[in-house]
């Protein structure tokens, strides 16, 4: 499974991964325990949108003129660069109808390419992607179809805005799922013979992730992309150049990602597969709960070792970030304060927070977590008394901690 978001939406994302369980058909103990998990994330994000704005991708581009092969087969075939996003109701441009995916790729580096369907005013139904293998016809080199990974792309609901002051959500493209594991939305999902049904009027998305081999000529290879539905065939063509060089692996800087709370094994993998080596987000007292008791302040960590094993697992060995707050709503803080029954800023307090960050930080060490950067605030306000709460927590927790604390 993949991610289609850049980094740079990431950051803009507070509510990513957040699944719609009531199309995914349980066949196994697995799928069943997958389900009520997903059914759990589908109420928690209701919660959260439910006093948010519905802000919908806004297409311009006419669907006419329509050219009657299309009309006819039902779907309007198309291709797409994949850095550009494709919503529930894009309409593809006219010279993206119809036409070949192009790419190139170096020995031993993996390439993705997108394409997808508009559905006409009918629908898709019994709808069936499958890829064969790609040949090149100078030097009878071959990439076989197992080399090739089919994806059917996800929309979400997600947050969309500026960061943690987003007040809006819409329908985004961001998983990458394997077509066996597809577990649908409301504008695609599969039927009871594993094929695909896509609403009318809506643009669902594919994404092809070509492994190129190490050992295959160079050259140009050629293929193909079969589209079958209850009304028709299509086929697209493929062509692949393949470079007679080698890239030089010279490390990974770290590049990271905000998301929304513990990810599962599968999206802790994907984000690995995408380079991505460290995560940020937001304290969460649900997920990480306080409690005063004898000794003073404690957490429930069970939720996030968990979550800091599966990215160990992943191969995600970069910093992970967790945000006390924002400047509009300092969470953390008032989790404490409740908890240890202490008025925020005060020197109790103060020295309450610096031993609760200690003793995070400290389990984590422990544990052998990746390095705990504690963020005070996900971004500055222009507000001074943000400035002077900000100021007061760093230096409480550089006087307690000491070159121990990352800030």
């Amino acid at each position: 499974m993949q991610f289609l978001c850049s980094y740079k939406q990431f950051a803009y994302f507070l509510c990513l991964l957040f699944l719609q369980a009531s199309f995914l058909a349980a066949r196994s103990p697995g799928e069943l325990y997958r389900r009520g998990f997903l059914q759990r994330l589908s109420r928690e994000i209701d919660l959260q949108i439910q006093n948010f704005k519905h802000e919908p991708f806004r297409e311009t581009t006419p669907l006419e003129p329509l050219d009657p092969r299309w009309r006819s087969l039902g779907f309007i075939p198309f291709a797409r660069a994949y850095g550009r996003s494709v919503y529930p109701n894009t309409v593809p441009q006219e010279n993206e109808r119809g036409v070949s995916l192009e790419a190139f790729a170096t020995w031993g580096e993996v390439e993705p390419l997108a394409f997808g369907v508009r559905a006409l005013e009918w629908g898709i139904r019994g709808l069936s992607v499958s890829v064969e293998g790609l040949v090149n016809m100078d030097t009878v080199g071959f990439i076989p179809p197992d080399s090739i990974e089919l994806g059917v792309v996800e929309y979400f609901r997600v947050r969309w805005g500026e960061g943690s002051a987003a007040g809006a959500w819409r329908w985004h493209p961001t998983r990458i799922w394997p077509v066996e594991d597809y577990p649908g939305s409301p504008f695609c999902w599969p039927d009871t013979l594993g094929r695909l049904r896509v609403s009318p009027n809506t643009t669902q998305l594919f994404w092809l992730t070509i492994h190129t081999p190490r050992d295959i000529p160079s050259g140009r290879y050629a293929g193909s992309v079969a589209l079958e539905s209850e009304r028709g065939f299509y086929r697209v063509p493929v062509f692949f150049t393949v470079l007679p060089v080698f890239l030089v692996r010279g490390g990974l800087r770290p590049n990271g990602v905000f998301v929304s709370g513990p990810q599962d094994a599968f999206a802790c993998r994907d984000l690995a597969r995408h380079w991505i080596n460290a995560v940020a987000r937001w304290y969460n007292p649900r997920l990480m709960s306080c409690s005063l008791g004898r000794d003073g302040v404690s957490f429930d960590f069970e939720i996030e070792d968990v979550f800091m094993q599966r990215l160990a697992e992943a191969g995600l060995s970069g910093p992970h970030v967790l945000f006390a707050g924002s400047a509009e709503s300092l969470v953390f803080d008032s989790t404490l304060a409740r908890t240890s029954r202490l008025e925020t800023d005060t020197p109790e307090f103060y020295l309450a927070y610096a031993q609760a960050v200690q003793l995070i930080l400290e389990h984590g060490r422990k544990k052998g977590w990746n390095t705990k950067v504690w963020g005070i605030l996900d971004r500055m306000g222009e507000d001074e008394q943000i400035l002077r709460q900000l100021t007061s927590r760093a230096q409480v927790l550089k006087r307690v901690m000491g070159s121990g604390i990352h800030l």
